[in-house]
């Protein structure tokens, strides 16, 4: 039996696994997830300025143990949950990004956007606020045709703008860097990297090396969402794990 932990991305919270968790549980594993500050059931906790290495700090203590643990990370998850290895790297089994923030060419539209609006561009004067950036999202996503995009718009209404820019920033921050990727590729663990789409061709997956990729056709950057039963089946997969008894019916909100 494995534990698996989640770590969601920008806007999002802990329910963007809950079909992939179901895929998860049905084969005899554990899993479990928490909001960061500022989003989900936590939406009234401001963040600090520096608000990966706080949940760092929270999943230090939430993952707290002597077993292996599998993390499965999506877009600013990979962040926080790749920081997270560096201080307990032993006790990674596996580790899943779907679309991280690893390297310069990442940092998604939506993050540059809101890192121009919040001044952090350097010589791009802001043409909109980060609040204008949420009103804008919240007007578009519902009417999307990929149910994942739907689901992140319920998500991030109840997301303050402020909490927008203090993650943003910092994830296009770090995203530059490229040194989410440089510890990516140096864990000694199973490794698995999914994207959508969006991601076909894309200058990060030159980068990944030996690290194995898997495209899920048709989705978008909310993969676990749109094919939470190929996802689980891949993930099981790569961590070697046991796959028993049938999958729920695939299903989107």
């Amino acid at each position: 039996m494995a534990q698996f932990y989640g770590f969601h991305g920008l806007g999002c919270s802990k329910k963007y696994f809950d079909c992939l968790a179901s895929s998860l549980i049905v084969s005899g594993h554990q899993f479990a997830a928490r909001d960061f500050k500022g989003f989900g059931e936590r939406a009234n906790e401001a963040p600090s300025d520096n608000p990966f290495e706080d949940a760092v700090e929270e999943a230090l203590g939430y993952t707290r143990g002597s077993g292996k643990i599998s993390i499965i990370a999506h877009s600013m998850g990979a962040v926080i949950a790749l920081k997270l290895a560096e201080q307990i790297p032993d006790r990674i089994h596996q580790m899943v990004i779907i679309e991280g923030n690893l390297t310069p060419h990442d940092g998604g539209a939506v993050s540059k956007r809101i890192n121009i609006a919040a001044g952090q561009e350097g010589g791009v004067e802001p043409t909109e606020t980060v609040a204008a950036i949420k009103a804008d999202l919240l007007e578009s996503l519902p009417n999307s045709e990929h149910a994942g995009l739907r689901y992140w718009a319920e998500d991030l209404q109840n997301v303050d703008p402020k909490t927008l820019e203090i993650y943003g920033t910092k994830l296009v921050e770090v995203s530059r860097s490229g040194e989410m990727m440089k510890i990516f590729q140096g864990l000694q663990c199973q490794r698995l990297y999914i994207h959508g789409d969006g991601y076909v061709g894309h200058k990060t997956l030159d980068e990944m090396g030996s690290i194995p990729t898997m495209h899920i056709e048709g989705a978008s950057h909310f993969p676990l969402i749109e094919q939470p039963n190929m996802c689980a089946l891949e993930i099981l997969t790569n961590g070697q794990y046991a796959v028993s008894g049938p999958m729920p019916p695939d299903s989107t909100p």
